[in-house]
């Protein structure tokens, strides 16, 4: 792999950091407090997850990191390698703030010549696209969504949520609390959303956290 010029998007004759070097630049700087949220983004078998676990606590230590991903098995795996570690099940965004995502884009692409000579068949994927994910969309910020999630991956976990969910669903932040879990929010409609819609919030009904979009974990006092 090599790096890309930003702006000309020449090839450079530099490799992308590595994970090992991402890690102990990590553990080198960061603050007594500080931890590492390591999100699984792609299938990983058994192996693979332990040789990441390994490398993670030898260069940050256990209680410096921490594992997020939407996939609730691979969770559960990494429930079995790491019986300590904080795990956070990501639930998908919710359809409304897909629908403006897509609506954005195709707003921002109407001068687009390739948006122009392809738009009949852009127009019909989004609104497929968009229909598949209404049908597999999964809301787990019920009681029973978090009992299920408590059961599969103990009381070190919790429910990282769009904050469109959140608000929809504020009872989840009790449910999650009965069983020792923490309920974060994000978002990807903007960060001036995520914090008008946190400010309608009293202190006692804010999320434990929130996602910011630099993936930086902030507290929610």
């Amino acid at each position: 792999l090599k790096l890309r010029q930003k702006g000309s998007n020449d090839l450079l004759d530099r490799r992308p950091i590595t994970a090992y070097e991402a890690f102990t630049t990590f553990a080198a700087y960061r603050s007594y407090d500080q931890l590492l949220n390591v999100e699984i983004k792609s299938e990983a078998n058994g192996h693979e997850l332990v040789e990441l676990d390994n490398m993670l606590r030898q260069t940050i230590g256990q209680g410096g990191f921490y594992y997020s991903a939407s996939d609730l098995e691979m969770l559960d795996k990494l429930r079995g390698i790491n019986p300590l570690v904080y795990l956070g099940f990501v639930q998908g965004a919710h359809p409304t703030s897909v629908d403006k995502v897509t609506a954005d884009l195709r707003r921002g692409a109407q001068n687009d010549d390739y948006y122009l000579d392809n738009q009949n068949n852009i127009e019909f994927a989004g609104k497929y696209g968009t229909k598949r994910y209404r049908s597999r969309y999964k809301n787990y910020a019920s009681s029973s969504g978090i009992r299920m999630l408590n059961d599969k991956l103990g009381s070190n976990s919790g429910l990282h949520l769009d904050i469109r969910s959140f608000m929809q669903n504020t009872s989840v932040l009790n449910s999650a609390h009965r069983y020792g879990m923490k309920v974060y929010s994000y978002t990807i409609n903007g960060t001036d959303y995520h914090q008008s819609q946190l400010k309608r919030l009293s202190k006692s009904k804010l999320p434990d956290g929130v996602i910011a979009v630099s993936y930086t974990h902030l507290r929610a006092h």
